[in-house]
């Protein structure tokens, strides 16, 4: 999936106004692109968020886009995948990543790369 981002790494106070900053900067980029939106906004998280969360905030396009920082253009490679929403406070983050590592390894699934970790 080709993603217009911005990524940050930052405290969990701060995820709201990272947000809030980062979209108008992204439908900006993609309006001067002439790229489309293909899906829903999407937050990624780089690694296991602890006290900080390395955290992308992106976009789902048509076709690859050049980097106009701070809007980069990236990949999201094809993979099978588990997903969690979570409603509510960020800091239910870190809870909710270690829920889904568990609910994973329940599953006897074994997956070839896990944020923040060598298995």
């Amino acid at each position: 999936m080709h993603l217009a981002l911005i990524r940050k790494t930052l405290g969990f106070d701060e995820i709201r106004a990272f947000y809030d900053a980062s979209f108008p900067q992204l439908f900006a980029a993609l309006q001067d692109s002439g790229r489309r939106l293909v899906g829903a906004p999407l937050g990624i998280t780089y690694g296991t968020p602890g006290h900080l969360i390395d955290l992308a905030v992106a976009l789902p396009l048509d076709a690859p886009l050049g980097s106009v920082q701070p809007v980069v253009g990236a990949i999201l490679p094809a993979a099978r995948t588990a997903t969690l929403v979570v409603q509510g406070d960020y800091e239910q983050l870190a809870a909710a990543h270690a829920h889904l590592r568990q609910w994973v390894l329940e599953q006897g699934l074994n997956p070839a790369r896990w944020p923040g970790s060598s298995t």
